[in-house]
């Protein structure tokens, strides 16, 4: 073959040339693949995901929602609604099911042991979609007749009873039938306080569990026949319901806190992943780079020989895009096996179904999104080959490179390339947009953080000579000292941050939880129940009477209730928990009034919490409208509080005189601090002898809400991991990039009489520097990061865990200097009689 065969005419592409350059001397070609299969299993991965939970909430959305159309109380379905359904349904138009559920106590008969249940009673129309599916495989019509129960296995095991065998709830007695496997409107319960019972809606009278004023959720379902006639119905519905108790919802709005539940989550792990996916990008850049430079005197031997510009940039371009597809393959293959084992481990916070399924579709998408990546990241080294002379040939100087603002544009276009990938899977755009705002900023707060961490480092002055040739070797000719920094950092950074999180929410449970505090709260104890209830434990516990209402309005203007609702945090538009006492808590003190309640003021006062009051523009003098089970009530704010600890002791946002509430109907709810040793005992006599009231374990919950904020942290800490790997790749491909450098280095300095382990001490102080700031910056980041969090989004008092967080940081530091001695083993093997003989050849 002759040497100007390869760019003949009608032949762009040369097969031989393109596998022998890829399969040259170096690492770079492998360096490539591994971060082609990097970024690759990052996205399918997330991917796979996003595309199970997707499918399994919108699979049959309306089975999730339960009904078409709702009407929603805490209080009983008004009579308004009620004709009105039955004369819909005596019109055809509609099928309706009723369905009450509350939390209350299940025990066995002989009383020697009780539960915390999740009761739902249902009618023989439940459910309106879907299945309910039970243990014995037959309908739920069939197995949950009158005086039976269905319930989850959990309760068979923690009561020690099996199917067939008596189960006492409130003033009645019931069989258990069946075990409940799966509902189709729960798709999950994150924090069900118990497991969940399904009883006949016949069953409600004999039990006697249901009292004015007591917590309980009652809904009427609604199955329309003509989906065109839904709209119509629903404003039919509207103009009668009874606000602000009822409410009404339609299938596609009645699971929206879950689908922003798990949108945020996804768009979470979607912006960690396409973060992955840009450290890898870099790292492509970077290894790219190298891989060209290795293979300079190669191509100014074919432009020698007649090689056009266009011919060169075809093949290497192939070359490259040949070496990604080959990884993007094979991290498709690997982020389908990660993106299951993701599966398994956050199995209990996912919703029920949720299965990972092959969608060609989907893949290629994955597939096309990286191919872009890799070309938008490889086109500024391929394109700097058109300054390539022949000259090269006889010259170690690397290949020019035009500097400006035109070599900020591929890098950009990747960038807001990816960010539309990520929140063109986003249903709610504005929160998209907003969170992505949020993540640009800190990403650009650790740029400009370690952009001057970098500028520091290069005017820094330091004695010894081994760190001065380190510190000199950071800024290296192609070095990519920034990007290892930046990626390190911000890869750590996040980690730490997710701890300190976590841990905050942890020590925050546990100071709340001091060894004098309530460990058991009753809940549900009506008026007539105080004194009794008193007698028989012993001690007179802090009663706290609760009365159930709704904000209407302030000074007049009615409030926005949806637009309430939308709101991040607390807002005025839910239901609240009034109460009423003439003094403060002993962990509440005012900053607005000079008492809790003003003595020479007439009509209604109620005190408020300052998190509620000040968010919402509350003062002293203002008049706030509640709709307090039906009856209007204006009252004038008199005071405003502030809790003083931040601990899980009972709080009400809002407080009232005792006058204005005694007459409107409510229960009392109270605390107590009960021995481990005598608890089940205590929980069995006041079930028994009070069966209306339900008992909290307060230790449990808080164990359920700690295992299940755990879970969803393992799953963000899983894709975070692979930001630390995009980093550690970027730090072997600057290595691998220089590697040229370093053995020059390394000769010159044994030529000089220096022994190998002199020089492997100067280049484990360049490892040992990156470590080091990278590890400084992101300590410093997850403490912001951490402080910002808990102080001013969960308000929790932060605690920094200087030690444990200083040990991931150490731990970083350890990565780098591994990843860096495993590299430079082979240039601190190299001969400088070698090295020299070959540089004398090759010129």
């Amino acid at each position: 073959m002759s040497g100007t065969e390869p760019h003949r005419r009608g032949r762009l592409l040369h097969p031989r040339l393109i596998l022998r350059e890829a399969r040259g001397p170096g690492s770079q070609a492998l360096l490539f693949f591994c971060c082609a299969v990097l970024a690759m299993a990052a996205l399918t991965a997330r991917q796979q995901l996003d595309g199970a939970i997707d499918r399994a909430l919108t699979g049959d959305i309306k089975s999730l929602a339960g009904a078409d159309l709702a009407v929603r109380s805490s209080a009983p379905i008004s009579k308004e609604i009620g004709t009105l359904a039955a004369r819909l349904t005596a019109e055809g138009r509609v099928a309706t099911s009723t369905v009450t559920s509350f939390y209350t106590m299940a025990r066995t008969v002989t009383g020697d042991r009780s539960l915390l249940v999740h009761l739902k009673a249902v009618d023989g129309a439940y459910p309106l979609y879907g299945q309910v599916v039970l243990q014995s495989g037959q309908a739920l019509g069939r197995r949950l007749q009158p005086r039976t129960a269905i319930v989850e296995a959990a309760l068979l095991q923690r009561l020690g009873i099996g199917i067939g065998e008596p189960l006492a709830i409130g003033n009645t007695t019931l069989t258990v039938s069946d075990v409940l496997l799966q509902e189709p409107d729960r798709p999950v319960d994150f924090f069900s306080l118990g497991p969940r019972i399904l009883v006949n809606t016949m069953d409600l009278t004999a039990m006697d569990l249901v009292d004015e004023g007591s917590r309980v959720s009652f809904a009427l379902l609604f199955k329309v026949r003509e989906q065109d006639d839904a709209a119509a119905i629903g404003k039919l519905l509207a103009a009668r319901a009874s606000p602000p108790g009822e409410r009404i919802e339609t299938f596609s709005s009645g699971e929206g806190r879950l689908f922003r539940l798990y949108d945020n989550f996804l768009f979470f792990l979607g912006l960690v992943a396409v973060f992955t996916l840009l450290l890898a990008g870099v790292a492509m850049q970077s290894t790219v780079a190298a891989l060209l430079r290795s293979r300079r005197r190669n191509m100014a031997v074919l432009k020698t020989i007649g090689a056009p510009q266009r011919f060169l940039l075809a093949n290497y371009l192939a070359m490259v895009l040949g070496i990604g597809l080959l990884g993007s393959v094979c991290g498709l293959l690997l982020g389908r096996l990660l993106a299951g084992a993701a599966l398994l481990a956050l199995a209990e916070v996912l919703p029920r179904g949720t299965a990972l399924t092959f969608s060609p579709s989907g893949l290629l998408a994955v597939l096309a999104t990286g191919a872009a990546v890799a070309v938008l990241f490889s086109f500024a080294p391929l394109w700097r080959l058109q300054q390539l002379r022949p000259a090269l040939i006889f010259s170690d100087a690397p290949l020019p490179g035009r500097r400006g603002w035109r070599q900020l544009l591929p890098p950009l276009a990747a960038v807001l390339f990816l960010m539309a990938v990520v929140l063109g899977g986003v249903r709610d755009l504005r929160n998209g947009l907003l969170l992505a705002g949020i993540t640009s900023a800190g990403l650009a707060a650790v740029a400009a953080l370690t952009g001057l961490a970098i500028l520091l480092l290069g005017r820094l002055r330091v004695a010894g000579l081994r760190l001065r040739l380190g510190l000199r070797g950071l800024f290296r000719p192609g070095n990519a000292s920034w990007p290892v920094l930046f990626t390190l950092t911000a890869a750590t950074g996040l980690l730490l941050t997710l701890f300190l999180v976590q841990r905050n929410l942890e020590t925050a449970f546990t100071e709340a939880f001091p060894p004098e505090a309530p460990n058991l709260y009753l809940i549900d104890i009506q008026p007539d129940q105080v004194a009794a209830l008193q007698r028989e434990l012993g001690r007179a516990p802090l009663f706290h009477p609760i009365v159930r209402a709704r904000v209407e309005a302030i000074n007049g203007r009615p409030l926005d209730r949806e637009r309430e609702l939308e709101k991040r945090r607390d807002n005025l538009g839910r239901e609240f928990s009034l109460t009423y006492r003439d003094r403060l808590l002993a962990d509440e003190t005012l900053i607005e009034g000079d008492a809790i309640f003003a003595p020479d003021r007439k009509g209604p006062q109620v005190s408020v919490l300052e998190y509620m009051a000040r968010p919402n523009g509350i003062a002293v003098g203002d008049r706030i409208t509640f709709n307090i089970q039906g009856m209007p009530v204006t009252a004038e704010v008199a005071s405003i509080r502030r809790r003083t600890e931040q601990g899980l002791q009972p709080f009400f946002v809002f407080v009232f005189e005792e006058k204005t509430l005694r007459q409107a109907p409510h229960t009392f709810f109270a605390g107590i601090r009960v021995p481990p040793s005598e608890r089940a005992a205590l929980q069995n006599r006041v079930v028994a002898l009070f069966p209306n009231i339900s008992i909290i374990d307060l230790a449990a919950t808080l164990e359920l809400i700690g295992k299940t904020a755990g879970r969803f942290a393992t799953g963000i800490r899983f894709f975070a991991a692979f930001s630390i790997l995009a980093g550690l790749l970027l730090l072997v491909s600057s290595i691998a990039a220089t590697r040229a450098a370093r053995v020059a280095e390394a000769v010159y300095f044994k030529i000089l009489g220096a022994r190998r382990r002199f020089v492997a001490q100067v280049f484990a102080m360049e490892n040992l520097l990156l470590g080091t700031v990278s590890a400084a910056a992101a300590l410093l980041i997850a403490q912001l990061g951490g402080w910002y969090i808990c102080s001013r989004r969960l308000d929790l008092d932060y605690h920094p865990f200087l030690g444990e967080t200083g040990i991931g940081a150490a731990a970083l530091v350890g990565l780098a200097l591994t990843v860096g001695w495993l590299m430079a083993g082979p240039i601190l093997r190299q001969r400088p009689v070698d090295y020299l003989r070959q540089s004398g050849e090759e010129g």
